[in-house]
């Protein structure tokens, strides 16, 4: 009975302590920010447009000179000049995406390359959530395609 006297003053001495740190004994204030903010509306728009359209935005901003000028090249200095045909080829899980088409292996990919591309070409490869043989097999074909074809490559 003794011991019960002692251990209810100290529960009870526990549960207010407790009770004071759980509701917040000394808060301080809240103050909201004015500067810095992330505009919702913007993250939203780009979320929904989703990573392609932010990067084509970024290559027409590279295409562009300062002077307002596309890129150009000019072949055997000459004034002849061509435009340069920026491919993206994405690989998503075990699919090889490009222009709208699914392509099963690396190879259908470069037979349709090589029938349909002429002119000036630069190919990136981007990883969409790939799986690693199928990213390999893709990087191994491409980089080889481009090289014997003299085209810039680059990939993720």
């Amino acid at each position: 009975m003794n011991r019960n006297n002692k251990i209810i003053p100290i529960l009870i001495i526990l549960i207010v302590s407790g009770s004071f740190m759980m509701t917040g004994w000394g808060k301080k204030t809240v103050e909201l920010l004015d500067e810095n903010l992330i505009d919702l509306d913007k993250a939203v728009k780009i979320s929904i447009a989703g990573v392609t359209a932010t990067n084509e935005a970024e290559a027409a901003d590279t295409e562009k000179k300062e002077d307002g000028k596309k890129d150009s090249i000019s072949r055997n200095g000459k004034d002849n000049t061509e435009k340069i045909h920026r491919i993206t080829i994405q690989i998503h899980g075990k699919e090889i995406l490009y222009n709208g088409k699914k392509y099963d292996t690396a190879d259908d990919l470069v037979n349709e390359l090589s029938s349909s591309m002429s002119g000036v070409i630069s190919m990136q490869l981007k990883d969409d959530y790939a799986e690693a043989h199928k990213y390999r097999e893709a990087d191994e074909a491409l980089r080889s395609y481009c090289e014997k074809r003299g085209y810039e490559y680059t990939a993720d």
